[in-house]
């Protein structure tokens, strides 16, 4: 067989096997369907068969109704805050002012949510105080002097605009909820107190003192008692005074280190002895004064305008006469207990530990609401705000 046969035979069988590929490609039928290797829609029906795909239950996220008690309420640093209730069957809300730009916010107590009411910078805020019902609000900032600016006005319950109506700087500052700004200002002859109604811009003089340091405990109205102390040192003896009806009384509570928190009923303050800080419950009614077993600094506790109870915060530990000017600079603190103490009868009840939060907590400006349902306060470390729920 030559090669010419070899190659005629080949090519048939390639004829062959190409007719059986075409015509298995354009007209084979499968007689079953587990017959079917691959249909390419051509020359056959359409499969109309609709798969269903599985449902899948997505798994909801669980809102947890249950909150801590305690409860940190910003990271901003806070220059000032109170509970707001614009009207007698309105909800309470907080109202805080931002530390560093004086920006205005809410915060609705049951839901959490926060929103900024103003947005009026108030360069380097770092105090702020606001009345009861959220209408007006002063707030001072930072300066090197003793003295510093002070700005005060009234906000818009409907759109939080701010509205500028007083500004001066000063010694110190409060406010009323008659909306009175209650300030000092300073000379080399010492301290002169005034009150400026934002209402009307008519002022008063409510005191003048002798000295240029001193610490002030304002009083809730122009009309109430003010009381007065030098700057505590521990190298200087203090004495407490209280204005009141453009009178000035010398109170009989002294000492080296004093600080001093007082209403119509107590004197709560502190004396060194024997190197070490002592508190002391000065009953007013009775003219008598006792030691008091816990060393509190007034600055972390609230006191009622009456009554023989009051709040602090304290670490149970002993306070060296040193303590006080190192805890002003910010060079030492506490990891602080609140407590319920009684002047009375000289006992004191625990309320919560601030290690419940996992952090260290050092409260100042600390506010009983006037529900009597939650403490505010700051930590001093941070600036943050932070709620106890009663």
């Amino acid at each position: 067989m030559n090669k010419q046969v070899f190659i005629i035979i080949g090519s048939v069988i390639v004829l062959i096997l190409l007719a059986v590929w075409v015509y298995l490609l354009f007209f084979g039928t499968a007689d079953t369907a587990d017959d079917v290797f691959a249909n390419l829609g051509l020359n056959g029906e359409e499969d109309t068969t609709i798969v269903v795909a599985p449902i899948v239950e997505e798994e909801q996220p669980l809102v947890n109704m249950e909150r801590p008690k305690l409860r940190q309420l910003t990271t901003k640093p806070v220059a000032g805050f109170n509970e707001v209730q614009h009207t007698a069957s309105s909800t309470p809300v907080l109202y805080y002012a931002e530390m560093g730009t004086g920006h205005i916010y809410t915060i609705n107590l049951q839901s959490g949510e926060e929103v900024r009411i103003s947005g009026t910078t108030i360069a380097q805020a770092n105090e702020a105080l606001f009345s009861h019902d959220g209408a007006t609000v002063a707030i001072a900032s930072f300066s090197n002097t003793k003295n510093r600016p002070l700005v005060a006005g009234f906000l818009s319950t409907t759109t939080g605009a701010f509205s500028e109506k007083f500004t001066k700087t000063v010694y110190d500052f409060s406010l009323t909820d008659s909306h009175d700004v209650l300030y000092t200002t300073s000379d080399s002859q010492g301290l002169t107190g005034y009150a400026t109604d934002l209402d009307t811009s008519k002022q008063k003089t409510i005191f003048s003192i002798p000295f240029t340091d001193a610490t002030i405990q304002w009083g809730s109205t122009t009309e109430s008692s003010h009381y007065i102390y030098p700057k505590t040192s521990y190298a200087l003896e203090g004495f407490l005074y209280e204005a009141k009806n453009n009178t000035f009384t010398r109170l009989p509570v002294q000492g080296f280190n004093f600080a001093a928190l007082a209403n119509e009923s107590i004197i709560l303050y502190n004396a060194s002895t024997n190197q070490k800080i002592q508190s002391y419950i000065y009953d007013r009614e009775n003219k008598k004064s006792e030691p008091f077993d816990a060393p509190v600094l007034p600055e972390k506790c609230f006191m009622p305008e009456t009554g023989m109870e009051f709040i602090c915060a304290y670490e149970s530990t002993a306070i060296t006469y040193e303590f006080p000017e190192n805890w002003y600079r910010g060079l030492t603190n506490f990891k602080d207990t609140l407590w319920l103490l009684n002047g009375s009868s000289m006992t004191a009840e625990s309320l919560f530990n601030t290690n419940e939060s996992g952090r260290e907590i050092d409260s100042i400006k600390i506010l009983f609401n006037t529900f009597g349902t939650a403490l505010y306060f700051i930590n001093k470390n941070d600036n943050t705000l932070w709620m106890y729920e009663i």
